[in-house]
């Protein structure tokens, strides 16, 4: 039975050392999923600006 426990705890530290190179792991896809969502915005804000500025430039005649 102690043979067992010992097992389990060596899997469970070789797990721990495994776990920050995965890729899919879920902390990882939330900070790119974050990282997406704000890349995504400030090209949204970008487009808003342009857009606006474009709109104020065919106003004054220019």
């Amino acid at each position: 039975m102690m043979d067992v426990s010992l097992r389990a705890e060596i899997l469970q530290e070789q797990m721990m050392d495994m776990v920050p190179y995965m890729y899919a792991s879920v902390s990882n896809i939330l900070f790119a999923s974050i990282w997406i969502a704000v890349i995504i915005g400030i090209f949204a804000i970008l487009k808003r600006k342009k857009q606006s500025l474009e709109a104020f430039d065919k106003s004054e005649g220019v």
